[in-house]
């Protein structure tokens, strides 16, 4: 293929081959997953973006680490654990300008395309498809995006999670996990006790691809 490069004042004809052709909308998309976006309108951590009507939804990666959950069961004492997690998506939904909801979901590595199958986390206070129960989340609305996001965040990692919903907690619980938990135990003593070894080789419990929970996610209420 011939192109033109104009540079300094000078013109060049120049023979070029194509290593690879794609559609531009489907670059920007690879290239967002690889890159990542941290400009004012896509928050840090932003990988995928998607649009649709009055929906918006933003997938964010979080990098593997070390997190403090507090639980208070139905019974008993609230409880602090310490526990290891792989590389957790969040996938964050608004219509129009309001924070419509929030999903989490896990992988064992970084997403690298839209098609990378998501897997349940067994958290409580979420629900089997990784809508998460807010609570008591409050925004103000003419904030910017980046921030609405940041403290959404900030709220769910801070907050107590309840023994009010349980269904990934109790219905999504990977084998490595429930080995290592008592019987009168939750199942937040067993993760407490993995290792790295013990993580980096964990079988998460499989849900479904990111762009098919990016089309539920924008599917008309």
């Amino acid at each position: 293929m011939q192109v033109i490069r104009i540079s300094d004042g000078v013109v060049e004809l120049q023979e070029v081959s194509d290593v690879k052709r794609a559609r531009l909308s489907e670059f920007f998309d690879a290239l967002v997953l690889q890159r990542g976006v941290a400009t004012p309108v896509m928050p840090a951590g932003t990988v995928h973006f998607a649009a649709r009507d009055r929906f918006s939804t933003y997938t964010i990666e979080v990098p593997p680490q070390r997190r403090t959950v507090r639980f208070r069961p139905k019974e008993g004492r609230e409880q602090e654990h310490s526990i290891l997690l792989p590389w957790a998506i969040f996938l964050i939904t608004f219509c129009a300008e309001a924070l419509d909801a929030l999903r989490i979901y896990v992988r064992p590595k970084p997403l690298g395309t839209t098609s990378d199958l998501l897997h349940h986390v067994p958290f409580p206070n979420r629900y089997s498809d990784g809508l998460t129960c807010m609570g008591t989340f409050k925004f103000e609305v003419t904030a910017p995006t980046p921030e609405k996001i940041r403290a959404a965040l900030n709220f769910y990692w801070s907050s107590n999670f309840t023994s009010e919903i349980l269904d990934s907690f109790n219905g999504h619980v990977p084998d490595a996990i429930a080995t290592k938990t008592g019987p009168k135990e939750n199942w937040f003593h067993g993760w407490a006790r993995l290792s790295q070894e013990d993580l980096d080789g964990l079988l998460w419990k499989p849900y479904r691809p990111l762009v098919e929970v990016v089309q539920q996610a924008l599917e008309r209420r």
